[in-house]
């Protein structure tokens, strides 16, 4: 049988992985042997959009742990809810296990949460899902961390956008003016719940609509792809992390050097 090249096996490719949980333990970033900060995901059954978080484990001096214990969020500095694929399930998973008192804890104890679009929707007062679009019709009640309400509709937004963000404070201080690219992809539409004084929108879409709240260090954003911006890496670490189009860069270059020249060109009928 013909062989046309060998690719050497590369671990640390830098391409992000499918909707599966990639990692069973945790990763550790360029020179974490000392880490001094523990970012947590949280891995839910049907965790969505992981590899948004791919970029996370290379941060110098960060460890990204993948939580599906409660114990997991032990000593957390920054505490990660991601998307979804079925919101109520996954909030009903978090409570069998005790994790909705310790992403609780966690935030009395003034730690640093992000919810991202399922995310945000877990951490509101209320889902309301009136056709069960979500699967589960009816009104849910969320962690009740973000004094919003979420309404499901049968309009499905899937798109790239710009979001800029405002006001941020504390320790998302470092966010406040910056533009990044991403997307949305989301069937709820989310907004404050009555007078919340103590909230406020910060994440604002090209049209000047509200995606993202914050209230004191717990934020929520209907931004996917943010830790893909090297704007919002250096705001929040300090640091910019290799690309995905370096990672495929990094890969055209590692088949070019294995492939007899000419090769591919051969096959495409160049």
């Amino acid at each position: 049988m013909p062989v046309l090249a060998v690719i050497p096996h590369t671990p640390d490719h830098g391409l992000p992985e499918e909707d599966g949980w990639f990692h069973p333990r945790q990763s550790q970033g360029a020179g974490a042997a000392d880490a001094l900060r523990r970012i947590v995901v949280v891995a839910y059954p049907r965790i969505s959009n992981l590899d948004e978080y791919t970029l996370l484990s290379r941060v110098p001096g960060h460890q990204v742990v993948w939580a599906r214990h409660a114990a997991d969020l032990a000593g957390a500095d920054l505490v990660i809810m991601p998307g979804s694929k079925q919101v109520r399930g996954d909030l009903h998973w978090l409570q069998a296990r005790g994790l909705d008192l310790a992403v609780r804890a966690h935030a009395a104890a003034r730690g640093a949460l992000l919810g991202v679009c399922d995310g945000l929707q877990m951490l509101s007062r209320t889902l309301n899902d009136p056709q069960g679009l979500d699967r589960l019709s009816g009104t849910a009640t969320g962690l009740g961390l973000l004094p919003l309400a979420t309404h499901y509709g049968p309009d499905k937004r899937v798109q790239p956008a710009t979001f800029d963000f405002g006001e941020t404070a504390g320790c998302w201080r470092g966010l406040i003016s910056i533009s990044a690219r991403g997307y949305e992809i989301r069937r709820a539409r989310t907004a404050l719940n009555g007078a919340a004084l103590d909230a406020q929108a910060v994440l604002f879409d090209a049209d000047s609509h509200a995606i993202g709240w914050q209230r004191g260090i717990e934020l929520g954003v209907y931004a996917h792809g943010l830790f893909e911006s090297d704007a919002v890496m250096q705001a929040l670490f300090g640091t910019r992390v290799p690309s995905l189009e370096s990672a495929f860069e990094r890969l055209a270059d590692l088949v070019e050097r294995h492939f007899e020249p000419g090769a591919l060109d051969h096959l495409f009928g160049c």
